[in-house]
């Protein structure tokens, strides 16, 4: 609305005072002001209409490192131009935008991508922006906001676009060199060259008891034969299914704080795991203590071989959010019923607290065989029947350390 409806009516007012007193010039004098006014308030109640606004990605799925196009385009599908056009388009700010500046804004993690433009009738203009995925996550742009101004200057019209255009970013696959996924399937009808995965009900040989062999191994009637202790050797064949266990605790108090760069590098192993699984044919699934940014329920998917499923784990890693909803070792003693006997789990914590440890011995009682990749900075952790290894973040991961206290 250009003028309050007390000015207005007073403009009309004078307007008949002078065509009744016969004032030429003091009509004109007020007639013109009022028919710009007038103008004004048509074009205004006009000029957003018929108005087509579109957002897309070259891609809406990407891996962290790829280069996407955001595309916006505007179109005037009408007679009526406008002289200014002005697009606050919202976009995440976690991601790499070269050259374009960026306004603040008051929502965390967005800023402003600002275009200003005009339209003659019936014309449209687009932009291309080059954006770099820098960070996993799921990312959202829009809504996207049109402020419109007369040639007068006079009147502005807004208008809010509250579509929104999503951005999922998978997690960097780092290298694993440790670990050995080279059988199609970890447990079945075939040999598999390899001893990282073997199957439990298998034997094909016996030897001398180690101290880190777990009992259920043992071969009573070699021992009885011999005197001595003798552990069954498995055959390594090709139809066990995998559980990639992610532990996203990062201290084993919560009030230690929390170190993201560790939680994001951990994520970044599961997402390896799961590629390299899928990649030699390998049924997978994924269990965490942590839920996706978009869900509240902790993260439970059983093993598959699917082709889906690769896409399924690769999204809910992008979606998770950077901390623990839950204790681990609850999380472990809820996990034995839910497995399927035989089902190699392996587990990538950081945390080799002895509740977990005490967790992972029960659970390996009840399931068989646990790899933990271990991704901590201090003493590899030694458990019985557990083979453990020792993962070496590389120095790009390095650069990313930092302990981030909780805000109180």
């Amino acid at each position: 609305m250009i003028l309050k409806p007390q000015w207005r009516g007073l403009l009309i007012v004078l307007i008949v005072f002078a065509l009744l007193l016969r004032q030429g010039l003091a009509v004109m004098l007020l007639g013109l002001p009022a028919l710009t006014l007038l103008l004004a308030e048509l074009w205004s109640r006009w000029a957003l209409r018929r108005i087509a606004y579109e957002r897309s990605l070259s891609s809406e799925r990407a891996l962290v490192g790829d280069e996407i196009t955001l595309t916006l385009r505007i179109a005037n599908r009408k007679l009526l131009g406008l002289p200014s056009l002005v697009i606050d388009e919202l976009v995440p700010d976690q991601l790499d935008y070269g050259a374009q500046r960026l306004l603040p804004h008051t929502l965390l993690n967005t800023k402003l991508l600002r275009r200003s433009t005009s339209l003659r009738p019936y014309e449209a203009v687009s932009w291309q922006i080059k954006l770099r995925c820098t960070k996993r996550g799921l990312f959202t742009f829009g809504p996207a906001h049109l402020t419109a101004t007369d040639a007068f200057g006079l009147v502005t019209r807004e208008l809010e676009l509250a579509q929104r255009t999503r951005l999922l970013v998978y997690p960097e696959l780092v290298k694993l060199p440790n670990l050995r996924l080279r059988a199609q399937h970890p447990v079945g009808e075939r040999r598999a060259p390899r001893q990282l995965l073997t199957d439990p009900a298998r034997t094909i040989g016996v030897r001398d008891y180690r101290r880190d062999d777990p009992l259920k191994a043992v071969h009573w009637g070699a021992t009885a034969r011999r005197g001595e202790l003798q552990t069954r050797i498995f055959e390594p064949t090709t139809n066990l299914d995998i559980a990639i266990v992610l532990n996203l605790d990062t201290f084993e108090h919560y009030w230690e704080g929390v170190r993201y760069d560790q939680i994001e590098y951990m994520i970044s192993v599961a997402a390896a795991v799961a590629s390299e699984a899928a990649g030699q044919g390998l049924g997978f699934g994924l269990y965490t203590n942590g839920a996706p940014a978009d869900q509240g329920q902790l993260v439970r998917i059983p093993p598959d071989r699917s082709p889906a499923q690769l896409p399924l784990v690769l999204e809910v890693l992008a979606k998770l959010v950077p901390y623990a909803v839950t204790p681990f070792p609850n999380v472990l003693r809820r996990l034995g019923p839910a497995m399927t006997w035989g089902t190699t789990i392996v587990f990538i914590s950081a945390v080799p607290s002895e509740a977990l440890q005490i967790a992972l011995l029960r659970l390996q009682q009840q399931r068989g065989r646990i790899v933990w990749l271990y991704a901590g900075e201090g003493a590899v952790p030694h458990v019985p029947g557990i083979e453990v290894v020792p993962l070496q973040t590389n120095a790009v991961w390095g650069q990313r350390s930092g302990r981030i206290m909780p805000q109180s």
